[in-house]
Parts: C-alpha cells; structure tokens; sequence
C-alpha cells in the first residue's frame, strides 16, 4: 500500500522532502485504512489486516529523505493510523537496499529507521 496511494512521490522527486510533511498528503492514506478495515468487518471479521512493504516514496525512496530521520514524521503517522484501524502487522521495506534500508547498503551502520 503507496502512503499516497495513486499519487505516491517518486523517490527522486526534488519536492519529497516538502511531500513527505504535507499534513493533508498524509491524511489520505487514512481513508484507504478505513476501507480496508470496513471490508474485514463485512467479509472476514476472523482476520486482520497487515501491512507488508511500505515506504513513503517509491523508486528506492529518495536519498537524504528516505534514510534520515525526517523519515520518522512519515513512518510515525503510518503506525498511528494503522493502530487505529486495528492493524496487527506492518512491515517496513528492507534490511539492506534503496535509501529506505533499515542499515546504509555500504557501512551496513543503521539508518535512523532501523531504531523505531
């Protein structure tokens, strides 16, 4: 699931950084945890929903966004909305890889992601 669904930021968009905070830009993604949730209730209230690989920007996320603590305001409000809709998995996007890695693909040191 794209944060933004359809309009997720590219990854080397030069104004992610700016996307990444837009308060109305991370709203949206609230509507797509309420469907989610609406559709477990009617058809398979036994279940629950995961998230499986999510990031704030596709393409490898965007380096010096994606990789840095900035990042956090991003993957804070994800949890946050996820928790209110009952969700009992969410996944980050890799260990190693792209500029949303848990750990710098050449130091293999953490990213500020890897502490939360």
């Amino acid at each position: 699931m794209g944060v933004f669904g359809l309009e997720d930021p590219n990854g080397s968009d030069e104004h992610l950084e700016r996307k990444i905070l837009d308060l109305e830009r991370l709203s949206r993604v609230e509507s797509i945890f309420g469907n989610l949730s609406e559709t477990i209730k009617i058809y398979g209230p036994w279940s629950s929903a995961w998230v499986g690989e999510a990031g704030g920007a596709y393409n490898s996320g965007g380096n010096h966004v994606s990789n840095r603590f900035l990042n956090s305001f991003w993957y804070l409000d994800q949890l946050g909305i996820a928790s209110c809709y009952n969700t009992k998995v969410y996944c980050r996007q890799t260990l190693i890889g792209g500029n949303y890695g848990l750990l710098n693909a050449t130091t293999f040191a953490p990213n500020p992601d890897y502490y939360r």
